[in-house]
């Protein structure tokens, strides 16, 4: 992949801020998988990779300076401390059909004559829920790509059949952004903790509970400490040892 050698020759000749960096690494990754696929003696593993999609949320910290990225319904959030009490601070934007400005975004990208069909259900062409992603190549390639792909007659899922990677009512690609939205904060006292998670935690845990059992964990409050606050979260997500509230 180019992605680390583009970046690092760009920044030899010209200096960009870390929110363009940022950007930046993440658009030439999602080219990276996508070019690597079409070459002809690709390993079926790589177009797997392409073909698969993926969320993401990441962060950098430089000193006082904190950046976080998300690309789909994966989020960040801040948890703060102010001393009489935890709360959190959101630090990302879902990107799905929930997300009016997402929906905007995507039709203002394609002919009014497929407003019915470029999002359905809330779906990207009635398939996928977010509306950005690492990979999922059906909804960025040409349709002379994607078309090459199956010509190979892969059968990536397993059920013995090739794959057909065209989707319905595919006209004017892409569809689908590995675009990350930045934002940044500069990090004081009261900030305590940073945590990054997909939808599988946020479906079920709100911000503010979120932010009381990391601020219960960060007090080594028993009920919830154990060794990884990862692992806590997790067990609190499938209802595991929690009852929803937490002793003041």
């Amino acid at each position: 992949m180019s992605f680390g050698e583009k970046l690092i020759s760009d920044l030899e000749t010209q200096r960009r801020s870390p929110t363009e960096s940022i950007f930046l690494a993440a658009v030439q990754l999602d080219k990276d998988l996508l070019s690597d696929a079409l070459e002809p003696d690709c390993d079926p593993w790589m177009i797997r990779a392409a073909v698969s999609g993926a969320v993401s949320c990441f962060t950098y910290i430089q000193q006082q300076h904190l950046y976080v990225g998300n690309i789909g319904d994966a989020a960040g959030l801040l948890i703060q401390n102010t001393g009489s009490k935890w709360l959190p601070k959101k630090m990302s934007s879902v990107h799905s059909g929930q997300n009016q400005r997402e929906v905007q975004r995507v039709l203002s990208n394609h002919p009014k004559n497929e407003s019915r069909s470029v999002l359905r259900n809330q779906r990207l062409l009635g398939y996928l829920s977010p509306l950005r992603a690492f990979g999922d190549c059906r909804f960025k390639m040409t349709l002379s790509e994607l078309t090459s792909l199956e010509d190979r007659n892969l059968d990536l899922d397993n059920d013995g059949q090739p794959d057909k990677l065209v989707l319905p009512f595919y006209r004017t690609p892409p569809y689908l952004s590995a675009k990350p939205q930045i934002r940044y904060h500069r990090l004081g006292v009261t900030d305590r903790a940073i945590v990054l998670a997909s939808d599988g935690l946020w479906d079920v845990l709100g911000h503010s509970d979120v932010a009381q059992l990391i601020g219960a964990y960060l007090d080594r409050d028993p009920e919830v400490f154990e060794a990884n606050a990862a692992t806590m979260l997790i067990r609190r997500a499938i209802g595991e040892g929690w009852d929803g509230k937490i002793k003041q």
